[in-house]
């Protein structure tokens, strides 16, 4: 688009284009999120996290397709306010995102690490009662037979 000396980085047809059925996943991912059976902490940060990822999408086709890029950013400094804006939002967002992923990741490895435990645990009692069950004999009898 190339209106008054100010055009769009991308043409706004390609761009949503991608970013309607992107933002359509997403929501479906979170709906699916919703639904699920997992932990409300990590349901509640997932989809926090995706509802993040909707308004990135959103604003990266807007910064892509529909805002306005100026030619000359000293001439027109309030267009290029609205530019750095926008492209400040996005990537504030994007580690905001990132953030939330990394500590999805340290609460799954909590989780995890709390099951590796309870199964060990589980595992040695089920070998203490075994060895228990024997009787105290924990003497072998020679291979080979005597």
């Amino acid at each position: 688009m190339h209106v008054l000396g100010v055009e769009s980085i991308l043409p706004a047809w390609a761009v949503l284009l991608v970013a309607a059925p992107m933002m359509l996943f997403i929501a479906g991912h979170v709906v699916s999120v919703q639904r699920s059976a997992m932990p409300r902490t990590r349901r509640r940060l997932r989809m926090l996290n995706g509802v993040l990822m909707m308004l990135v999408c959103a604003l990266l086709a807007y910064a892509l397709g529909i805002a306005d890029v100026p030619e000359r950013p000293r001439v027109e400094p309030r267009a290029s306010g609205i530019f750095v804006v926008v492209w400040a939002g996005i990537a504030g967002l994007v580690a905001v995102i990132v953030l939330l992923a990394v500590l999805d990741a340290l609460l799954t490895a909590s989780v995890g690490l709390r099951a590796h435990r309870a199964l060990r645990d589980q595992a040695a009692g089920t070998i203490r009662a075994d060895l228990n069950g024997r009787g105290a004999s924990t003497t072998r009898e020679p291979r080979g037979g005597g």
